[in-house]
């Protein structure tokens, strides 16, 4: 490794009352080798900027860069990116937190998977009533069947759960054109074309919060095919055939989110659209069943 081994970017934008748990995450790991913290406020208009400063102070591995106005998440971590000095690059939400071995379990794995690209380690989901371990990402180590488990969502991959070389990202910047869903052009990228490997070991913290969730709701009505269509545009012709399914998956995961908040006419539109355009997803049971309950939901 170089002489710092990890930089972790963690975005932020008013998270004032959840930043600090995220970067002491991030500060006290076990591993003792060099590494660094770059958190880049995103325009906030709260007191994470105060806050931050002030944690600078005792602190000379965090790195602090703002933007002067809200640019999007792309943007935030694509400034992290391009300021960053480790050799491997992880990305952290500001309102998740890693666990204290997490940087050990990826150096590790890089130490024994020399040709390795992506590490991803598995996640715990945390919320109100309880946490839930995730389970290991299913990578066979071939990238079209890899690829294909992710559009499934049988590989999750999140911010926080993996570690990525920066010679890789920096030339796969996050599309910062597009404000929902701008991980899903690199990540896919990611699976597609790059020695990834999967790890046993939890690594990261991933909380389900009501502000987020909230979010998620607000965001779920501006969701379009732009960061489908960016991530096909990056992918080599032979990938291609796979977008009727990719397509399909996309409208099967928006049908889903408006079921569970209830918008079960809505829901019923994108499992009519995902049914159109890949037929063989019909045979998707739970997603069947919800479209069924989703009928019946909506005649009263």
């Amino acid at each position: 490794m170089s002489k710092i081994g990890f930089s972790i970017i963690v975005p932020t934008y008013n998270r004032a009352n959840f930043v600090v748990e995220a970067i002491n995450s991030a500060l006290n790991q076990t591993y003792k080798l060099p590494y660094e913290v770059i958190v880049v406020d995103d325009g906030s208009i709260d007191d994470t900027e105060k806050i931050l400063l002030e944690y600078m102070k005792r602190e000379p591995r965090l790195k602090f860069i703002k933007h002067e106005r809200n640019k999007g998440l792309a943007a935030a971590r694509n400034t992290g990116i391009l300021n960053s000095q480790g050799e491997y690059l992880l990305f952290l939400d500001s309102d998740d937190k890693l666990l204290p071995d997490a940087l050990n379990v990826f150096a590790r794995a890089v130490e024994t998977y020399s040709d390795g690209d992506v590490f991803i380690g598995r996640i715990i989901r945390e919320n109100l009533k309880s946490k839930k371990l995730g389970p290991v990402p299913k990578i066979s180590g071939n990238n079209k069947k890899d690829f294909q488990k992710f559009l499934k969502r049988e590989i999750p991959l999140v911010a926080g759960s993996f570690i990525v070389k920066k010679s890789i990202i920096e030339q796969n910047l996050f599309p910062e054109e597009i404000r929902l869903r701008e991980d899903l052009p690199v990540y896919g990228y990611l699976i597609a074309m790059y020695r990834c490997y999967a790890l046993k070991d939890p690594v990261v913290i991933i909380k389900d919060h009501p502000d987020r969730l909230r979010k998620d709701e607000n965001l779920l009505k501006q969701r379009n095919l732009k960061p489908l269509e960016i991530l096909f545009q990056r992918l080599p012709q032979d990938f291609q055939n796979f977008y009727s399914f990719a397509l399909s998956r996309e409208y099967l995961s928006i049908f889903r989110s408006y079921y569970l908040i209830g918008e079960y006419s809505k829901a019923i539109e994108y499992y009519h659209k995902a049914i159109r355009v890949y037929s063989k997803n019909l045979f998707l049971i739970s997603y069947f069943k919800k479209y069924l309950k989703g009928i019946i939901k909506s005649l009263f």
